[in-house]
């Protein structure tokens, strides 16, 4: 089945709602970006770029979702309606289209809702990017033939660039530097505001101290060290 039929979107809407022009617009996205997504795939398959494009692609539908409830939500004048515990997005779109968004990309991009306001999600996905650039650094560093020392400091001047544009940026700023949130930046064990900086090398200089977090919560995210014995242990032979 082509990507086209399989989202065709009939959403069942309200009169007042299926005539609005902004609905009319959102959902045209949707269907776009849905089948845009889904005809990559069948030509990228499981790639890194997939993985960020199936990111991206939920990032968008968060926005849209933001859109649908703030401009063609309130059109509804049926009071049982608006008075159901789901929203008419949920229901209609997320129930019976999105959740089926992993089945029908191939397996290759499930949906993911961020329930956090645009800005925070805008830091998040930010985030997640530095993730990925940075494992792959990662990756590379561990294949060089050089020294532990020599990979913890090209890990650490490529961090520590990225670092200095996390705190001027404004969101961070406004979210961790001064509220100190944690949670909704942690997006899993090695991707979190709290381990974004990590260095996986042996670095002998290291302190422990997570500076990039605010110094009022710093010491409840202490950063254990790795020991690495500096030469090949071996048993004794006592005989």
């Amino acid at each position: 089945m082509s990507c086209g039929n399989k989202f065709k979107l009939n959403i069942k809407v309200p009169h007042e709602v299926r005539t609005n022009e902004k609905y009319k617009e959102i959902l045209q996205r949707l269907r776009y970006a849905l089948v845009e997504y889904c005809t990559n795939y069948k030509i990228e398959k499981n790639t890194l770029n997939t993985h960020v494009k199936c990111r991206n692609l939920n990032y968008f539908i968060d926005n849209l979702r933001d859109e649908f409830n703030e401009h063609v939500a309130p059109l509804i004048k049926n009071r049982k309606r608006r008075r159901k515990k789901k929203s008419l997005w949920d229901e209609e779109v997320e129930e019976k289209i999105l959740n089926k968004l992993q089945e029908e990309t191939g397996n290759s991009c499930a949906r993911n809702p961020t329930p956090y306001n645009k800005e925070i999600r805008i830091l998040r996905k930010e985030m997640e990017d530095y993730c990925d650039e940075r494992d792959v650094l990662k990756g590379e560093l561990h294949k060089m033939n050089i020294l532990e020392e020599e990979k913890c400091n090209k890990f650490r001047s490529w961090t520590i660039e990225y670092l200095v544009n996390f705190w001027n940026d404004h969101f961070w700023r406004k979210y961790i530097t001064y509220k100190a949130m944690i949670e909704p930046f942690e997006i899993d064990p090695i991707c979190s505001v709290i381990t974004l900086f990590d260095n996986v090398f042996n670095c002998k200089d290291d302190d422990g101290i997570r500076f990039h977090l605010p110094a009022r919560i710093r010491d409840n995210y202490p950063l254990t060290k790795r020991y690495v014995p500096k030469k090949k242990l071996e048993p004794e032979n006592n005989t």
